[in-house]
Parts: structure tokens; sequence; C-alpha cells
């Protein structure tokens, strides 16, 4: 595990006040190394990023608006049995994440729900085959196979989150702690599983909340909205589940050098209802 951020938080004088909080805020994750690879260098079912899917034949490709969704990632859920945290998600299968190959939507318009899809495939011996991309695919959306490597980290939350406006804290306390995730983001832009995300334009559980509840959050129309602050009540519910982000490797770009974050209720989480997730896009 890394206790990199565990240490700068204690050696900070400004944040002695609160570094007790901050420390209990902490979240464990899986972080996912990309490495370019061959088809025949993987096996069938494993965990990758891009490439095409292994898939049971019963699972339906999903479309959205008459086209398919291009592949992002296949997630073995065997490989995070090492991780005790992790047992939040099922012991086995697989999860599978899909996205708009136009890129046109950004998670912020109740109208963008079915642009994404996030499959749970249960591992019941059914046959796996590897699943061709749809020709409407092939030209925007189709990403180079990677495999992965997987390791435990540690996240601390966003600047911008309910965690850290609960605290109150002073201007030097706000420094100091945004000084700390300045230096451990720019050695986390990363593939992630679980943990706290690595925003580029803001807190995101909120917007999570009232956008998959009707609202409109591309302005201030849904967060001035009568509903939204009883409904915000429910904004710490929502849990990262994955993180993709703009990979090289993979020739991945989402916006101008942004990510895409898959989100879940806990309680959707718990009932394996991973079709609720939700996605938001974010870049500079």
């Amino acid at each position: 595990m890394n206790y990199d951020i565990i240490s700068k938080l204690h050696v900070s004088p400004q944040l002695s006040r609160v570094v007790n909080h901050l420390e209990a805020m902490l979240k464990p994750a899986v972080r996912l190394k990309t490495f370019p690879c061959r088809e025949d260098e993987i096996q069938l079912g494993a965990t990758r990023i891009g490439g095409r899917p292994d898939l049971t034949n019963n699972v339906t490709w999903p479309v959205w608006k008459d086209k398919p969704l291009a592949f992002l990632a296949q997630i073995n859920l065997r490989d995070l049995a090492q991780f005790p945290f992790a047992s939040v998600l099922p012991q086995e299968g697989w999860l599978l994440f899909f996205y708009d190959a136009e890129q046109s939507t950004w998670g912020f318009d109740p109208q963008d729900q079915g642009s994404w899809a996030v499959i749970f495939m249960p591992d019941d011996n059914t046959p796996l085959e590897r699943r061709g991309m749809p020709s409407d695919t092939l030209e925007k959306g189709f990403y180079n196979l990677c495999r992965v490597e997987m390791q435990e980290t540690v996240t601390a939350p966003p600047f911008e989150s309910h965690y850290i406006s609960n605290l109150g804290l002073t201007e030097s306390e706000e420094n100091a702690y945004l000084d700390i995730l300045e230096e451990i983001y720019d050695d986390e832009e990363c593939h992630k599983i679980l943990g706290h995300p690595n925003p580029i334009q803001g807190d995101m559980q909120l917007e999570c909340q009232l956008v998959s509840n009707g609202l409109y959050c591309g302005n201030s129309t849904g967060y001035r909205d009568r509903r939204a602050k009883e409904l915000a009540k429910g904004a710490e519910d929502w849990q990262l589940l994955v993180q993709i982000y703009s990979d090289d490797n993979a020739g991945m770009m989402w916006g101008d050098v942004g990510m895409l974050y898959f989100w879940i209720r806990q309680e959707d989480l718990a009932l394996r209802a991973f079709e609720k997730s939700w996605m938001i896009l974010q870049c500079g």
C-alpha cells in the first residue's frame, strides 16, 4: 500500500488540527497500469483496457440512439480478490464498461442516460467468446488493447467534496491540503477502481445525485431547483466505481486530456445493480 499520502498529511504543521479527520477519510483503491499487447498475449476473460471484450452469447452489445457503444474496459473480478477492500464488489464474474463512440455526452444532462453502459456478467460457466466490434464503431471508439497490472494505493478526498467542506478548514489549512493534492495528483493520472476520484472540474457526487434524479446540471439550473436541497442529502451515497483516464497506450482521449468517471450508489452496489451507474466526463 502507498503510504505517501499519510506521511504528507502528518508532516504538514498547518494540518495538525484536522490530520486525524483527513486520515480517516482516505480510501484504498486499485490502480491499473496499462501495457500494449497483442490479442494472442492475453487470456480469454482477462482484465484489459481497450481491444475486444470477451462476452457470453447471452450478452447483447449495448446500443444508444441506434448505434453501438464503444467498448472501454473489462474487469475480471477474481483479479480483485487480493484486495480485501474490494470485497464490496462481486467476487467473481466481470464488469464491462461502454461509452458513446462520438463522446457526445458528459453526464450533466438527464437525457445522457443510455450513452454509457456498465454490464455485470456473472461467471456461470457459460463459455466466453471474444466479440468483434460492431462495424459502426470501427472508425471511432475502437481502443488499443492493453493488459494491466494492478496495485493498491491510497486516495485522498478531493478538495471540492463534502468530505472537506464538512471540516471547516481555515485558509492556511486549505492551502496546505491543496498543495498535498497537487503533489499526489501529478502522480495519480491513472485508471482506478474504487477509492476517491481525481477530479478535473470539481465535485461529482452531488452532480450524480441531482442529474440522476432528473435535474439538468450543465449550468446552475439543477442546483437552484426547489428539489435540489432535499436531493442533496443523498449525494454522499455515491461511490466511485471506475475512473478511466486519457491513456496514450490505449489510444484514449476524453475531451481535452480528460477522464471518465463511473459512479454508483452504495445501495445499488450492494444489490449488484450496476446498470444504474452514472458516468461523468471531465476535462481541462
